[in-house]
């Protein structure tokens, strides 16, 4: 069902004095009229957009809401548009500095960088803000107050980023930086009508782009995240790959041990980091059969995963 509230010349003079702008041309709703409904509200501060949004009372919530939803380039029925403009204001007030919301990040924080393109992403940000969720893996997921939220981040799948099919996908880039949590979190938001998410075209070719960034050190965590569940097809390609990067782990570590003439200087290293290195070789055999043993190895020596988060949905206030 597509969704029926328009954008209105009168809300759209409405969005205009609240938000202290000059009215702009009103027409369809094409690439140009969703930009210039973009530069709107990215040039009014983020705490007058919040205090909009937030207040379904304030005068000018209805007309700046019709503008957020003309701004977001993806197809919502009408309750998706309703909890839009709630879901915004959640991530503008825990994440104000946020880029990649209305406006594409800075270069260099990734070539091809885009600003927000699906609802599902702001929904599934603000879903994390609003509380964790428990991954396939077992895993607690959550965007907290102290972490660093972008959106729409691309990093580069090899040390250089060539024009096409060399990124890494980040919908969301969540840095935790404290004293006892110093992740980089990639997420990867999937939305389904159905409430099933399938393989598509091109997931072979980012989960690759995942393992080369596990390798290169750019990303810490992966999670694909849906509003649903993932199909099978789906897992058993990221269960496939995830098995790879546990034999990408071992044959570095091997290589290593081998160079070392059989061991591994562990005089620098702390307490936890000689927990997490295995200490002789890692034989090819492992990666063969035994599941358990692979989970057990994967959690013994904390080797990075791709990881699903299902159910992802934002509520509410």
């Amino acid at each position: 069902m597509g969704c029926t509230l328009n954008h209105t010349l009168k809300d759209h003079k409405q969005a205009m004095q609240s938000l202290n702008r000059n009215p702009i041309p009103v027409g369809p709703m094409n690439k140009e009229s969703r930009a210039r409904a973009r530069d709107t509200l990215r040039k009014a501060s983020s705490k007058t957009l919040s205090k909009i949004l937030s207040d379904k009372q304030h005068p000018a919530y209805k007309s700046v809401s019709n503008l957020l939803a003309s701004a977001i380039n993806s197809k919502m029925n009408y309750k998706e548009k309703e909890k839009l403009p709630e879901a915004f204001s959640v991530v503008l007030d825990k994440q104000p500095n946020a880029m990649g919301l209305l406006e594409k990040a800075p270069a260099h924080r990734g070539p091809g960088s885009s600003a927000v393109q699906h609802h599902y992403e702001i929904f599934s940000a603000a879903a994390l803000i609003c509380g964790s969720h428990k991954s396939v893996k077992g895993k607690t997921l959550s965007i907290n107050p102290v972490d660093r939220l972008d959106f729409g981040i691309k990093l580069p799948k090899d040390y250089a980023q060539p024009k096409r099919y060399g990124t890494i996908e980040a919908d969301l880039l969540v840095g935790k930086s404290s004293f006892m949590d110093n992740r980089t979190v990639a997420i990867d938001c999937k939305f389904s009508e159905t409430g099933n998410f399938g393989a598509k075209d091109g997931l072979e070719r980012e989960l690759d782009g995942i393992r080369t960034g596990f390798r290169d050190g750019k990303i810490d965590e992966f999670y694909f995240v849906t509003n649903g569940t993932f199909g099978n097809t789906f897992k058993e390609m990221v269960n496939k790959e995830n098995l790879e990067i546990a034999r990408d782990y071992a044959t570095r570590h091997n290589r290593l041990y081998h160079d070392e003439k059989h061991g591994i200087d562990k005089g620098n290293l702390t307490e936890e980091e000689r927990k997490n290195i295995p200490p002789g070789k890692i034989p090819e055999s492992l990666f063969r059969k035994d599941d358990v043993k692979v989970k057990e190895f994967v959690n013994t020596y904390k080797v990075p995963q791709v990881d699903m988060c299902q159910y992802v949905k934002y509520i509410g206030t």
